[in-house]
């Protein structure tokens, strides 16, 4: 059995404890730091007092070398390809995995979301998506990382929804992504990432439905997620559409200062989609820089 001590420190900070607050009474603070620095195994009596006082099972916490361990490691090279957009690659790892000897509620939940993820990029695929991410949906628990996991895959739906162009479903669907988002007290500094890519979408829909107000209050929690996290990769498309929403509520200065900021993170990443997006809209909306460059 191999616990998995990055998932108890993530734990322990959503509950705001201290280690040595964690270990009252069951066990040594050096022990607490042994299991979240080392995967060290204590035993399963402190085991179980510690997921008692987080509140998750042990499963949640443990995969069973030999038989999970490999899968364990291989939906996280598929979550790496996913954030690296090279869903190719994550569909070839994520053929290697056998759904029948996955142990874990939460390997099973990340399974079903990382198959509706995939699917959901091919456009002939959306029910076949939405049943994997329902399935998703329907495996619950109480840790941080479910609950993120639960916005992501709602998100999703959402999206698809979208994209048939059923637009009461899919706000049914991002309105319950922001309460799922928004009830995670503690979101780790590995989840800003997918956090600001959930305000991120949730804002595309409302400017979608010309909500440019509520689309310009999801951006700046995206952004300062971003922004903590260093997601330099994912600012030119935040600020865009920052800069997007302001210019269609005609607050021109303050849109002129987003686009030249996307425009600097657009050309740092490369990103000549975002960058020829911006020279037309610029247009569109009669802006410059120019003001801005004084």
């Amino acid at each position: 059995m191999i616990i998995l001590g990055d998932r108890i420190k993530e734990l322990r900070k959503q509950k705001k404890l201290t280690q040595k607050k964690l270990a009252e009474g069951v066990c040594t603070q050096v022990t607490i730091s042994k299991i979240e620095n080392k995967n060290s195994i204590p035993t399963i009596r402190i085991l179980t007092k510690i997921c008692e006082r987080l509140n998750v099972q042990i499963e949640d916490v443990v995969v069973v070398e030999d038989e999970s361990n490999e899968n364990y490691d291989l939906l996280k090279e598929i979550g790496e390809f996913i954030r690296l957009y090279k869903f190719d690659s994550a569909e070839k790892c994520l053929n290697k995995l056998d759904e029948g000897k996955l142990i874990s509620k939460y390997e099973k939940k990340l399974f079903y979301y990382y198959k509706g993820f995939l699917l959901s990029n091919q456009s002939n695929e959306t029910e076949e998506a939405l049943s994997f991410l329902n399935l998703a949906l329907l495996i619950q628990g109480n840790s941080q990382a479910y609950q993120l996991l639960d916005a992501l895959t709602t998100n999703i739906v959402a999206i698809l929804y979208l994209n048939k162009e059923e637009l009461e479903k899919a706000r049914v669907y991002f309105n319950k992504t922001l309460e799922d988002i928004e009830k995670i007290d503690f979101i780790s500094e590995s989840d800003f990432e997918n956090a600001s890519k959930i305000y991120y979408n949730n804002a595309k829909f409302y400017s979608e439905v010309n909500d440019y107000f509520m689309a310009l209050e999801l951006l700046e929690k995206g952004i300062e997620l971003a922004l903590e996290a260093k997601l330099i990769e994912r600012l030119d498309r935040l600020y865009y559409e920052k800069a997007f929403n302001l210019a269609k509520l005609n607050k021109n200065v303050e849109a002129e200062k987003n686009y030249l900021i996307s425009m600097g993170f657009a050309q740092v990443n490369q990103n000549n989609i975002i960058i020829k997006i911006i020279k037309k809209d610029l247009k569109t909306f009669n802006l410059s820089f120019e003001s801005e460059m004084r």
